[in-house]
């Protein structure tokens, strides 16, 4: 009845979802900002890696992928993301066990190719909550 009567908005899921479209526009710009700067270097002075710069300029260009909706009657890149992603983590986990059951590595071994999938899979999972405006 107080959120009535101070006429509080309610959650719209469409607006959320446009905000963070927006927000995420921003970071990008800035991270873009950053990444094109000729002065970049690293702290001892050296340039950074061709490959290292353009990964880092694809992970900050699926943040602005991620946020942007799919059109009405299209599958969004998001979704598409997730899928493929949660299909590579199986596919992975299904080797990691066969590779186990085959014996052909050490238990220490195994055993840190299983801490590194399941904290993918943890970041992803996080990752793809952080995107999910409700």
């Amino acid at each position: 009845r107080v959120i009535l009567a101070l006429k509080v908005p309610g959650d719209d899921a469409a607006a959320d979802r446009a905000e963070y479209r927006d927000l995420t526009a921003e970071l990008y710009a800035k991270a873009t900002a950053i990444l094109d700067n000729p002065a970049l270097a690293r702290p001892d002075g050296r340039p950074y890696a061709p490959a290292v710069l353009d990964r880092v300029r694809d992970d900050a260009l699926l943040q602005v992928a991620l946020a942007d909706p799919a059109a009405p009657g299209t599958v969004s890149s998001s979704e598409q993301y997730r899928e493929l992603v949660w299909r590579v983590l199986a596919a992975e986990r299904a080797e990691l066990l066969a590779a186990r059951s085959a014996g052909a590595y050490t238990s220490r071994t195994l055993t840190r190719a299983q801490h590194a999938l399941d904290l993918q899979e943890a970041t992803f999972q996080r990752f793809m909550d952080l995107g999910d405006p409700g």
